[in-house]
């Protein structure tokens, strides 16, 4: 379902909306310090563009093959697919898990409307941007093989086949998510009849910045 990923679009939009005297976008890389987000078109130019939507998806060590593919044909290809924006960071020493960046620029947004295809035929399913779209098909191949675990302990799964699904959100963001009193987060649980839930912080990866929360 696509209500998670709509929440926190909504609050990244709201929050750009609200900075808008701000022309230079920054964002925080995953050594944890602070950096300007110029992030590198494919062609390898840099672009100015405002950065609309940012996911953070986290991927096993050893499924980040999957997602590259043999000479990076697989994340290319969905880079031409969904046209948005995917760099994997690099690995941290004794972290199982790769933080795969997903992004996508302002004035895409109602392109993607018209662009991207229905997941499932029905309209309330529609991805409404580049980005949005990238972050399930990239969820798709991490979750093609989740026969085991891969090193990776998932908190409070149910059985080992459980499908999981690890997000990095910005702290000051989480609020859209759970709601006053739970509220959000539990009426989410109730439409999709999924699992959610934003680990303490002793859960957060190496890979995963101090400010931030895991949403599993």
């Amino acid at each position: 379902d696509l209500s998670l990923c709509r929440l926190m679009d909504y609050d990244n939009s709201r929050r750009h909306n609200q900075s808008t005297s701000k022309k230079r976008t920054r964002f925080n890389s995953d050594d944890g310090k602070r950096k300007r987000l110029n992030y590198r078109q494919d062609g390898g130019h840099m672009s100015s563009q405002p950065i609309e939507t940012v996911y953070r998806i986290l991927c096993p060590g050893k499924k980040i093959g999957g997602v590259l593919g043999r000479g990076g044909h697989v994340v290319k290809a969905l880079r031409e697919e969904t046209k948005a924006k995917i760099r994997v960071a690099d690995s941290i020493p004794g972290a199982d898990e790769r933080v795969i960046i997903i992004f996508d620029y302002q004035n895409n947004s109602d392109q993607a409307i018209q662009n991207i295809s229905n997941v499932d035929g029905s309209e309330n399913m529609k991805p409404h941007c580049f980005a949005q779209d990238a972050l399930l098909k990239i969820h798709d191949k991490i979750a093609a093989d989740e026969d085991s675990n891969d090193g990776v302990s998932y908190e409070n799964s149910e059985t080992a086949g459980d499908v999981t699904a690890r997000i990095l959100v910005p702290g000051n963001q989480v609020g859209c998510l759970l709601g006053k009193g739970g509220s959000i987060i539990q009426q989410l649980r109730n439409d999709t009849g999924a699992g959610i839930r934003v680990l303490p912080s002793e859960n957060l990866p190496q890979c995963a910045l101090k400010s931030d929360e895991l949403v599993q």
